[in-house]
């Protein structure tokens, strides 16, 4: 790439940053009648909320923003020039409820909820890196096979055997905690299994415990020490043996008492109970284990569906449907402010069989979730987001924009199949970043977090060879754009490969006076430079 051209390229970003494009859009027409899986109370309860607060809705996104917000949403990917085209030409009224569906059934959405799952449950380090994409390959199936997220549960909480046979085992090894002394693990356990026991609440239920394993919560009169211990006792049996196999050892907290300090310095045994007072002596048969009691309890809790419906509404919205934006942190401290919304949502999830895809189609064909995420006067202030009357901006993860980067950029024509591997394992191994959750993890999310993603991503847009090979490569978007000639055909090519849209006149004007002064050797450089900073642009970094 020729600096010069990438300055005065980057001024030209600069110049048409915030510029929406009026792309007509939709998905190809399908045969046959669909049915549109929707539920029309979501859209009634938020406008019953919106007359209430005075609050005017945002417009109805055009379906170019549609298309691109629901294929970066269901499959972590963005659509290519080819599809958008179709999809703009498709005159059918249900063409947005179609292309739900047929995202629904493609191998990106297992692979990109795969992706989720494995930052949400993976948040600490695990012995073997091979590990996490064990896991994530594992998870990527159960989602394929439509495994309901009750069944998912239960696999990853009762998962016995090595982690090459059965990867589900991986959820739990990753979060044993500390090993204890030998001579104790007959009375206490061979592990804490402290990670492990904050872990299952926040993923499953939505329910921080982190703080109360040294003291009451202070601000949820719910949650008390006693809470955590006796929820911690389930999963004192669990071992390793020398081969590597999770198992559940008997031998191990053989009476299921552990003693843990008050604050005034005094060591308790808690009981073996579950967060809502039920107790392991009162259900255990003689063939189950702790892990299967509690599995067994978690996928009947009161916060199992919600919690579920809370983390997929905040995935697609931005925010969950508490007051504070956190989707796994129910209680005193962050109320429901959508109490039916989410009281109903979770009803029919769990009356569904707990099928993510419904869900999924559920939220993505109300009115809510396809508003422009444009403010207005009355939805100005920051306060009002909760009421959800515009769609919040949402920054692409590191996985959808790695993916983003690699489809906009042609990798399946540019790099080998080696190549895009070693790509994605350096830009994990930079952006990935564990959530910031519990205590135990503080320390490795404040490392994280020293440099800004930003700042990281930008350094590998600069300099990763890869990036620069696809950018100049004869077989890549800006080569066989170029081949066309026309600026208008260019122009199209490159805005609809990386924004999704057709360039405003705005930017096709400004584009064309800059492209008039370039020497012609210095042609393909400038395309090279236009395409590079749509890439970088804030507006291919975000889901609008």
């Amino acid at each position: 790439m020729n600096l010069k051209l990438t300055l005065r390229a980057a001024l030209l970003a600069l110049a048409c940053a915030g510029l929406a494009g009026s792309l007509q859009a939709a998905e190809p027409k399908l045969p046959g009648k669909l049915i549109i899986d929707a539920k029309p109370f979501i859209d009634q309860l938020l406008e019953n909320q919106w007359k209430e607060e005075k609050l005017t809705a945002a417009p109805r996104t055009s379906d170019a923003e549609f298309m691109r917000r629901v294929c970066l949403d269901i499959t972590g990917q963005v659509p290519l020039p080819h599809e958008v085209r179709v999809f703009e030409e498709d005159p059918s009224p249900d063409k947005r409820p179609r292309l739900i569906d047929r995202l629904l059934e493609s191998d990106d959405y297992a692979q990109h909820w795969a992706n989720l799952w494995t930052q949400w449950l993976m948040a600490g380090p695990l012995p073997e890196p091979a590990h996490r994409e064990r896991f994530r390959d594992w998870l990527r199936g159960q989602l394929a096979d439509e495994v309901s997220h009750k069944e998912l549960t239960k696999k990853l909480l009762t998962a016995t055997g090595k982690a090459q046979e059965n990867p589900a085992t991986l959820f739990l090894r990753s979060h044993l905690g500390l090993e204890q002394p030998k001579n104790r693990w007959g009375n206490e356990g061979r592990f804490n299994v402290e990670p492990a026991t904050w872990r299952t609440t926040r993923a499953f239920l939505g329910i921080q415990v982190s703080c109360i394993r040294c003291h009451d919560h202070p601000w949820n009169a719910n949650l008390k020490q006693k809470d955590f211990w006796g929820l911690n006792v389930f999963y004192r049996q669990l071992d390793v043996t020398a081969d590597g196999a999770q198992v559940d050892n008997p031998q191990l907290n053989r009476n299921g008492l552990i003693f843990y300090e008050k604050r005034n310095g005094v060591f308790v045994p808690p009981i073996a109970a579950f967060l809502d007072g039920r107790q392991l002596r009162h259900f255990q048969g003689p063939n189950d284990t702790r892990r299967d009691v509690l599995a067994e309890f978690v996928v009947t809790a009161q916060n199992f569906a919600p919690a579920l419906v809370n983390r997929y509404w905040g995935q697609f919205f931005g925010r969950g449907l508490n007051l504070w934006p956190a989707v796994d942190d129910f209680g005193n401290n962050n109320v429901v402010v959508h109490p039916e919304l989410l009281h109903r949502l979770s009803a029919e999830f769990a009356t569904n069989g707990h099928n993510y895809k419904k869900l999924i189609r559920w939220i993505c064909n109300s009115q809510a979730y396809q508003l422009q995420s444009v403010s207005n006067a009355s939805n100005l202030s920051p306060d009002t987001e909760v009421w959800l009357s515009r769609m919040p901006l949402k920054e692409l993860k590191p996985e959808q924009r790695l993916n983003a980067l690699l489809r906009a950029l042609r990798a399946d024509e540019t790099l080998t199949p080696a190549e895009q591997r070693q790509f994605r394992q350096r830009w994990r191994a930079t952006m990935e970043r564990p959530e910031v959750s519990d205590e135990m993890d503080y320390n490795i999310c404040v490392q994280w977090q020293t440099v800004p993603v930003h700042f990281e991503a930008a350094l590998v847009m600069h300099f990763d060879r890869d990036i620069i090979r696809m950018l100049e490569h004869r077989r890549g978007v800006v080569a066989q754009a170029v081949q066309a000639g026309k600026v208008a055909t260019v122009l199209d090519e490159l805005y609809l490969a990386a924004l999704n849209r057709r360039p405003t006149a705005r930017e096709t004007a400004w584009i064309e006076r800059e492209l008039a002064k370039a020497k012609p050797e210095e042609v393909t450089a400038f395309w090279q430079d236009v395409f590079f900073v749509l890439l970088n642009s804030s507006e291919f970094i975000f889901n609008r």
